[in-house]
């Protein structure tokens, strides 16, 4: 299950907007659907993403399981209903779970393809732990880091990708791989009083990451445009571990 784990982390970290149709074994739901079900009967329903942008909106009702925890996290109920949902249309995340949970053996699994948003407007309640504030996002190309590692070498670059997909890396000495989904409870690894960039796949999620940061006092922190992806596209230097 470890070397399926880590296909399913790349799969979310490298494709980009495609959402796939509903594959064997799950089912696609509406938000009509998902109100319903938690109206009448009692599914678990699932945000698999991380949990500060779960705390900022979330459906109310739902729970957090990131992908990497979701054969630790399920129940044991093999046909307990479940609807995974995600950040919208353009999020990999809920089909993906779903694959994996009918993988691991589950019956009844739905994926919310329309997610927060096609909840939003269909009017029904949301809650918020933890809002993110509205920081500016501050990006930089990644020609212009290039120039900025190389003058600043004590600049911390912060990857939040998964620890499994982040094989390829910008080489520099001050280089953390921090996922997102761990950046809450490892946040004191962060030193305040350096210049820090963000880097993700391809820049996506990497503004999450900034606007959490910058509600936690960080001011020196800017976003890599384009990711990793834009590094390379850029012809710029890589490392493989």
């Amino acid at each position: 299950m470890q070397k399926r784990m880590v296909v399913w982390l790349m799969v979310l970290a490298f494709v980009v907007i495609s959402v796939p149709v509903a594959a064997a074994g799950w089912q696609k739901i509406d938000a009509k659907g998902v109100k319903e079900m938690m109206d009448h009967e009692d599914p678990l329903v699932v945000f698999p993403l991380s949990r500060i942008e779960y705390n900022n909106l979330h459906i109310e009702g739902s729970v957090n399981i990131p992908l990497y925890q979701l054969e630790a996290s399920l129940p044991a109920d093999k046909n307990r209903k479940m609807v995974f949902y995600c950040l919208g249309t353009k999020c990999t995340a809920s089909p993906l779970a779903a694959d994996m949970a009918v993988e691991l053996g589950y019956k009844n699994v739905y994926a919310f393809i329309e997610g927060l948003p096609g909840w939003i407007k269909a009017g029904y309640s949301t809650k918020t732990i933890e809002r993110l504030p509205l920081a500016s996002i501050q990006s930089i190309s990644p020609e212009a880091l290039k120039e900025k590692l190389a003058q600043n070498p004590q600049m911390v670059l912060i990857d939040i990708r998964p620890d499994d997909v982040s094989n390829v890396r910008i080489d520099h000495p001050r280089y953390q791989v921090i996922p997102l989904d761990d950046l809450i409870t490892r946040l004191d690894e962060i030193p305040r009083d350096a210049e820090v960039a963000i880097v993700c796949q391809k820049g996506k999620r990497g503004p999450t990451a900034v606007r959490y940061l910058a509600g936690k006092g960080f001011s020196n922190i800017s976003c890599l445009r384009g990711g990793v992806k834009g590094w390379q596209d850029a012809g710029l230097p890589i490392l493989k571990r």
